[in-house]
């Protein structure tokens, strides 16, 4: 919960048992929205698209996230014949950007990591960088760093 306290978050509150005033915390549980790679929302499987159609999503058909999560995407541009070389990454976090340009900040300040351009808006970021470090290395600093 103290993770969710700082993203600014409210714990998930039980109701009350009937009858009684008793308020006990539920186990926090984010869903994550999904969105078709077209822009719209998915709900139970199923999406108004464009023309204001209800369609079902198929089964092999692409999906992205979406708001409230922030879609993060990291390429390296450095070369390297080793094996184990950071080549990217594609995830979400939970949180705001300005949270987590703020925690890429940190990370840049252990060194190791170039920064050719960093593109944020609302609900995406896109880091494009040089590094020479290992897959295993750059996780190891993310996960640090709660990205």
């Amino acid at each position: 919960m103290a993770e969710e306290a700082a993203h600014g978050a409210k714990p998930h509150v039980v109701p009350p048992v009937p009858g009684t005033d008793d308020q006990t915390e539920a186990p926090a549980c984010r869903q994550y929205q999904m969105w078709t790679t077209s822009g719209h929302p998915i709900v139970d499987r199923k999406y108004l698209d464009s023309s204001g159609m209800i369609r079902e999503i198929g089964e092999k058909e692409s999906v992205t996230f979406g708001p409230p999560m922030i879609h993060v995407y990291w390429n390296n541009q450095s070369v390297s014949e080793r094996h184990d070389h950071f080549i990217g990454f594609r995830g979400m976090f939970d949180g705001t950007v300005t949270d987590y340009l703020i925690r890429l900040g940190e990370l840049l300040a252990k060194g190791g990591v170039t920064i050719y351009s960093v593109n944020a808006t609302e609900y995406a970021v896109t880091v494009i960088l040089q590094t020479m470090l290992s897959g295993d290395a750059l996780w190891s600093l993310r996960t640090e760093h709660k990205l």
